[in-house]
């Protein structure tokens, strides 16, 4: 992972699995993109942490059992993206839940504000 890479989330209960035990670990940052509804309080933490910048990287892990939205964001925001990996959990030798790890790179059109921060530009 780069050093100016960040992990984006749609949703505030992903953003903070993926900050407790992913970001915050490896010294990374978690931003939101999505309706104050669906982001919560990291509508505002992805406020302080700066919003978006053109050109940024990040990483999207998505689980099995939410809907399926990496391509959709990655489509509308970054110029590239690939699926990177997949890792199963397994429970009696069978997988039972699958995250899908996507690299979207190259920020090319900032979101909305109201998807993505409160604080000023």
């Amino acid at each position: 992972m780069s050093e100016n890479s960040f992990i984006l989330s749609s949703d505030w209960a992903n953003a903070a699995h993926s900050d407790f035990y992913l970001a915050s670990p490896n010294k990374m940052i978690v931003k939101t993109i999505g309706e104050i509804e669906d982001t919560r309080k990291y509508a505002w933490i992805t406020g302080e942490h700066g919003t978006f910048k053109y050109g940024e990287s990040a990483y999207y892990i998505e689980s099995s059992r939410d809907f399926p939205n990496a391509e959709n964001l990655a489509g509308q925001y970054f110029s590239e993206y690939q699926k990177i990996k997949s890792i199963y959990i397994k429970k009696l030798g069978k997988p039972v839940l699958r995250f899908n790890i996507y690299r979207l790179k190259n920020l090319n059109r900032i979101p909305d504000r109201k998807l993505s921060s409160f604080t000023k530009y």
